[in-house]
């Protein structure tokens, strides 16, 4: 692992964050990061997050979407799948 000599502005997040899962979701908190930080191999990665559309819907799985969505092989250079996700199921009411 190599320290950078240059500062990076801005939060952070890695998968699983509460930018995680479907980025349409209106629980979805977006803007939160400016960047998501992978390894891959023993390289470390900063990507900078694109602004989204704030979310319009309560989503049903944990899936992630837009850049949030799996590759074929598996792979995510974002905020990947939800922890918990399926709001939808998780509202009640009285």
């Amino acid at each position: 692992v190599t320290t950078p000599d240059y500062h990076v502005d801005g939060v952070v997040g890695d998968i699983g964050t509460q930018e995680s899962g479907d980025m349409f979701c209106l629980m979805n908190y977006q803007p939160c990061f400016d960047y998501s930080y992978r390894t891959k191999g023993n390289v470390e990665y900063l990507y900078i997050v694109p602004l989204m559309p704030l979310g319009s819907l309560f989503c049903d799985s944990k899936d992630g979407t837009d850049i949030n969505k799996k590759d074929r092989d598996g792979n995510n250079d974002f905020f990947g799948d939800a922890t918990k996700g399926n709001c939808l199921k998780q509202i009640k009411l009285k």
